[in-house]
């Protein structure tokens, strides 16, 4: 192997430079590219990927790490000194790739890293688990938002979630809401709670003694801007272990800043028994990938609190429709990423430890994982006349990135409030970096107000201390998944690092790591766009127990070649339930399938979920799917077929006779078909 000089007792010597560093001029001569592994995948055959790159002139060996599971320990796989730089992988149990490798670029030494997401399982010989999420809508919202929620809970029950919907009082404290339906939800059964999602001004946790002169500095590094920050993964977090719940850990006992110096808005000043939190970093690992869109106090937009709440409505009905879009294929972005970098390469040497900090390596590491390196550009997300360059506003992009220092409300060369809300940010999932506004709760928040912007951006989150580790959404994560991986890191992914130039070891440089501030904004149950069904399924019956279900044609995943394309067969007794698997159909071609399947006793509904391999991603990507009724929902359904309809109603427990023709007992309801026909259901 490589010798790749990890030293785990540089890490815990970075936690002291914290102290000292703070933020120091960037190196604008040299890019963050240098920083990271910049890596393409490209399938071999049905089990076997290949991952490569390219170092630049002067290297070291680089070091391929595998793991089997998220929080196994990486396990050495192989050394590559020479070209082709690559590296394939045929074990379908590996679920992570790591790359790491030294290398100098203009005399500047880099650690930089490379992370690749697997999934080659078989699709058909291994269960496919179910995730359940809970929606949380702000109550005051439930009546102006019901229509969207309505569609929004179909779409996750068609593309295999398990969906809870409560409404939470605007006025209740983040302990009550965590007590009351957080906590209850997580230990449902079947299944336990995955994903979380926050809609509305549902009230905002907020945690931290924050102090660029404690022990742990707010991760933007102004001195005012301590105490305490927004945090929703105080609603993440659970549990600490099997059987023990995690709110003991969550004091407000011991914080208290209340000076302006070190807190000089509201939001931030912490003491004990306000309700804020004392944790600056989470005690232990989330559970829950939790996902906030909050339109409240964007006056930019249009959102002025203490005003009639319309414009605030009309933002969040906006958001969930461009949602609903995406899912169902009418915004289909290319599978691009635009960087949009103001900030370079931010590297200094004290004590002979140096520091290397590229905060848009975040972004070229994990997109060129998702979209590949060539796929991967420099760009604007507003455009600038003084260096003309591609632009969000004409391109519609499936990935973007911006930093620069920030306020509240700008994110300097990106673009500010009044900018970005007069703006199309057409790049589906964002990261932006910059002073302040990395704490969510503020006015006119440009994080918030991207998501409220007429292009298509669905989700932001601040991406730069720590870095987000974005490599799952190619092999099938959700973007909640994503935020979660980078919420608990500690050491497992390598963003920042800090190097002893005398000896060659490293470490992680963690500013910021398993900060309660890490958030997610926008809907965290949103994958990459998978096949889909170009017209809805129909089904007719065979006999007492057997359908015949017709599959209209099948379109490849977007941006993809046409791989292996199946469709998952589920049912269950009612759409609220556990579905289980029936069958698999393969679909040869892009033309109409037709197949009969049996159906169990009882089971009300039938799922279909379309699902695709691609030759340039590691993993499957899933449509969405549809969902069919076994029974008719109205007359009009009902045909002039006596024969056929009492053996498909026989499955259900009622039947269907020509009138006049029925006996025994049961409650029946006379009916005219649509042919005019009488006819008489009889329910058991």
């Amino acid at each position: 192997m490589a010798k790749v000089r990890y030293n785990s007792q540089l890490f815990f010597i970075s936690a002291a430079f914290l102290l000292i560093t703070g933020m120091p001029l960037p190196l604008l001569s040299q890019s963050p590219r240098s920083a990271c592994i910049l890596t393409d995948v490209e399938t071999v055959n049905d089990t076997t990927v290949r991952i490569s790159w390219m170092p630049p002139e002067k290297h070291t060996p680089a070091a391929v790490f595998v793991r089997r599971h998220q929080n196994a320990d990486w396990t050495p796989l192989k050394t590559v000194d020479n070209a082709p730089f690559s590296a394939e992988i045929g074990d379908t149990t590996v679920t992570e790739v790591q790359i790491i490798q030294q290398w100098t670029v203009d005399s500047i030494p880099f650690v930089a890293t490379g992370y690749v997401g697997l999934n080659r399982r078989s699709l058909t010989g291994n269960p496919i688990p179910s995730q359940r999420i809970l929606i949380l809508v702000e109550a005051a919202l439930s009546d102006a938002l019901a229509n969207d929620i309505t569609i929004l809970t179909t779409d996750l029950l068609e593309e295999g979630w398990m969906v809870d919907v409560e409404f939470v009082p605007g006025n209740m404290q983040p302990a009550e809401i965590k007590k009351t339906y957080i906590v209850p939800t997580f230990f449902k059964r079947p299944e336990p709670l995955t994903h979380l999602y926050l809609i509305g001004h549902i009230p905002y946790a907020t945690s931290g003694g924050f102090n660029t002169r404690g022990a742990v500095p707010n991760p933007d590094y102004h001195p005012e801007h301590g105490g305490a920050w927004a945090s929703d993964l105080y609603y993440a977090d659970v549990r600490t272990s099997a059987g023990v719940p995690a709110d003991y850990q969550w004091t407000d006992s011991e914080v208290n800043i209340q000076a302006d110096t070190v807190a000089n808005r509201t939001e931030n000043k912490n003491v004990p028994g306000d309700g804020k939190f004392d944790a600056s970093l989470i005690p232990t690992d989330i559970e829950l990938c939790v996902g906030r869109v909050d339109m409240w106090d964007l006056p930019a937009m249009g959102s002025i609190p203490g005003e009639n709440r319309s414009a605030e409505i009309k933002l969040l009905k906006h958001y969930l429709n461009k949602v609903h879009n995406y899912r169902i294929q009418n915004s289909v972005p290319v599978r691009m990423g635009v960087i949009d970098d103001n900030f370079g390469l931010f590297t200094r040497v004290q004590q002979g430890l140096r520091i290397t900090e590229a905060f848009s390596a975040s972004a070229w590491r994990s997109f060129s994982a998702i979209v590949g390196s060539h796929n991967v550009i420099e760009g604007d997300w507003i455009p600038d006349q003084r260096r003309p360059r591609p632009s969000l506003d004409t391109l519609s992009v499936l990935l973007a990135y911006g930093c620069g220092g920030g306020g509240y409300e700008h994110c300097d060369g990106v673009g500010n409030t009044a900018e970005i809300a007069s703006a199309a940010i057409n790049a589906t999932f964002t990261l932006l970096f910059g002073s302040y506004f990395g704490d969510v709760n503020s006015t006119d928040n440009i994080m918030r107000t991207v998501l409220a912007t007429k292009g298509t951006a669905l989700t932001c989150g601040w991406s730069g201390r720590p870095h987000w580790f974005m490599h799952g959404l190619a092999s099938g994560e959700t973007i909640g998944e994503c935020m979660k991986t980078s919420a608990c890191n500690t050491d497992s992914y390598i963003g920042a690092t800090i190097m002893d130039e005398a000896s060659g070891d490293f470490a992680p440089y963690y500013l910021g790591s398993r900060g309660i501030h890490i958030m997610l904004l926008g809907d965290p149950t949103l994958r990459l766009q998978g096949p889909a069904l170009t017209e809805p399924p129909s089904i007719s019956t065979l006999g007492n127990t057997m359908i015949s279900l017709h599959i209209p044609r099948v379109s490849a995943a977007p941006g993809e070649m046409a791989g292996n394309t199946l469709c998952l067969i589920e049912s269950a007794p009612t759409r609220n339930d556990q579905f289980v698997p029936i069958t698999w159909v393969t679909i040869l071609s892009e033309s109409d399938t037709t197949v009969s399947i049996p159906i169990p006793t009882g089971h009300t509904v039938l799922r279909i979920r379309p699902v695709t391999t691609s030759e340039n991603l590691p993993g499957p990507l899933w449509g969405k799917g549809a969902l069919i009724p076994l029974i008719p929902s109205s007359v009009s359904e009902l045909t002039a077929n006596p024969a056929g309809l009492v053996r498909y109603f026989n499955l259900m427990g009622c039947e269907l006779y020509p009138a006049g023709e029925q006996t025994g007992s049961g409650c029946r309801l006379d009916i005219v078909t649509p042919n005019g026909d009488s006819m008489q259901l009889v329910l058991h």
